[in-house]
């Protein structure tokens, strides 16, 4: 028997034989994810948020819109006394994870791209009827991959063990009080996350369902360039 660190608190010692292949969790930390994994599922099929329940955690990246596409849509015209004939308007489309959530129309494709930005604050062309582009956002997310700009279902649900800000500072924990406990979700091809980040990261996740990493797509890989070393010496 060997003696490790709980992976999930990083504090208890856990004593397990090494060649094990269980989770390397202390007793407390395993009853915390047994009850996790309970309200995860619970969560994820209720959308009505309850006290203890875990919340779902967007990705820091999250935008409300991931796709903007501006096309020329032609329309005949029919009428008894002007006549009938073929017309165009530019169309704006938000998209957000494979669905329009906003639109505009206008003139010209010219007048579409110089108020893009208007677009964006204002995307509803009759805002008092219908949902809002923010209600159909959150319509359109559940159960969707959590990695920006993807609109695959999630197979695999994470357990945030921490937060962190942006700039590092770890700002609590994920497991302890329960009402601040997150999850996310990703499909298969986003399962893995890396190790470069701290708050999105595959060692701040524990997998609660689903079949976890499968390692990441070899088109979706960009290697970083590198430029070198500056070395500084001391005058």
């Amino acid at each position: 028997m060997e003696s490790f660190r709980c992976h999930v608190c990083h504090q208890q010692s856990v004593e397990i034989n090494p060649e094990d292949e269980g989770p390397r969790t202390c007793p407390e930390c395993e009853k915390l994810l047994e009850r996790a994994v309970k309200e995860v599922t619970e969560r994820i099929g209720n959308p009505t948020p309850g006290p203890g329940r875990p919340h779902h955690d967007r990705h820091r990246d999250f935008e409300f819109v991931d796709e903007i596409t501006i096309k020329m849509v032609p329309r005949y015209k029919t009428s008894g006394m002007s006549g009938d004939e073929w017309r165009v308007a530019s169309r704006v489309e938000l998209m957000f994870k494979g669905q329009v959530v906003g639109s505009r129309s206008f003139g010209d494709m010219e007048s579409a791209a110089k108020l893009l930005s208007w677009v964006l604050m204002s995307p509803e062309e009759s805002p008092e009827e219908g949902e809002s582009l923010s209600t159909k956002v959150i319509r359109r997310e559940k159960g969707r991959c959590d990695q920006v700009g993807c609109e695959d279902p999630a197979t695999s649900v994470y357990l945030k063990k921490r937060t962190y800000s942006r700039d590092g500072v770890m700002s609590e924990s994920a497991l302890e009080p329960e009402y601040k406990r997150r999850y996310r979700h990703f499909c298969q091809r986003h399962a893995t996350r890396g190790d470069c980040g701290l708050d999105d990261a595959d060692d701040n996740y524990i997998l609660l369902a689903g079949p976890g990493q499968s390692g990441a797509h070899p088109s979706d890989e960009s290697p970083s360039v590198f430029g070198g070393i500056l070395h500084l010496a001391p005058k």
